[in-house]
């Protein structure tokens, strides 16, 4: 059997297992039942004996991606690639991330099978705010090295910043699979699910807002919480405090001399913010002091995604 034909034999049998793959629309199955046919009909296929007697070894999608993949570098190619790296790296420490993508670029021109120059490019692309260059970049090292979790983890933070959160949700939990242990890939898949959340019903359970990731009905309903403040706000100098602010102490309350800058009409003394700044400093102590297990919770809620470490892959 010539060559000619069998290449027509393994692009008919690649065409029949996409049609019973039913990965197609009804259309374009019709349409690749009409190229097997012209193809039969052009080189004399006969029957599906012809076909299944074609032992190519691989199927013609596999020789096809093994002809796109690079050469080997050599030995000293890998050198001088990894030299650019070490050069890339040291600029990304420099905060010279646009000279970063060109040098990490140069190496991948020389050696365009190693993960870690697509990773890191990725890093320094995701730094120029080009998001989807780094996702791109990513793809391409998760394609050369299926377990390499740095790779997943910046690919997720690119997503989180064009809030593709779905997608950055799948990219943290590959990351997390990969690296369990990797705290900063949990706290951003913690983020995401607030965002996802928030995005599916816009509030939290009774009515209350989700303010920035923090649910405002869960700590209003925490009993630590609601103590803490309740005994905060019975310290006497805070009632004063906000009874000023809200003009006034209601009937009865003591007479406050009318002063140049009181507040307007009340004979109170003016606003303070710095009051304000005093009393969220001395609640947040408190806090601290008495249950420091909820103070951290609170925090991190209020944190946004971690950049994921930019030690640049050794």
């Amino acid at each position: 059997m010539d060559s000619k034909r069998r290449l027509a034999l393994a692009i008919v049998k690649h065409l029949k297992t996409e049609i019973i793959s039913g990965t197609h629309s009804d259309e374009i199955g019709e349409s690749l039942e009409v190229a097997v046919q012209c193809l039969e009909e052009a080189y004399n296929i006969k029957s599906d004996k012809d076909i299944s007697g074609l032992d190519c070894g691989k199927s013609l999608m596999d020789i096809f991606s093994d002809g796109l993949k690079a050469p080997e570098a050599s030995v000293s190619q890998k050198a001088i690639a990894e030299q650019l790296k070490i050069e890339g790296n040291d600029q990304m420490k420099s905060g010279l991330y646009q000279e970063a993508v060109d040098t990490y670029t140069k190496a991948i021109q020389v050696d365009s099978n190693n993960a870690v120059y697509y990773s890191n490019r990725a890093a320094a692309f995701t730094k120029l705010g080009e998001n989807q260059k780094a996702i791109d970049d990513c793809k391409v090292a998760v394609g050369i090295d299926q377990n390499f979790s740095r790779a997943y983890g910046r690919m997720g933070l690119a997503q989180m910043n064009i809030d593709k959160f779905s997608d950055a949700k799948e990219s943290y939990k590959k990351a997390l699979s990969l690296d369990p242990e990797n705290s900063g890939y949990k706290q951003n898949l913690d983020i995401i699910e607030q965002k996802l959340a928030q995005n599916r019903g816009g509030a939290a359970p009774g009515g209350f807002p989700n303010l920035g990731g923090l649910d405002i009905g869960s700590l209003l309903s925490n009993p630590a919480v609601m103590n803490m403040a309740q005994s905060f706000m019975q310290n006497p100098q805070m009632q004063q405090m906000f009874s000023n602010m809200m003009g006034g102490g209601g009937a009865g309350g003591p007479e406050v001399p009318e002063q140049s800058n009181a507040n307007p009409g009340t004979g109170q003394p003016p606003f303070n913010f710095q009051d304000i700044v005093g009393a969220t400093q001395t609640f947040a102590e408190q806090m601290q002091r008495d249950n420091p297990e909820l103070t951290e919770q609170l925090r991190s809620q209020f944190k946004g995604p971690n950049p994921d470490s930019e030690k640049e892959d050794k």
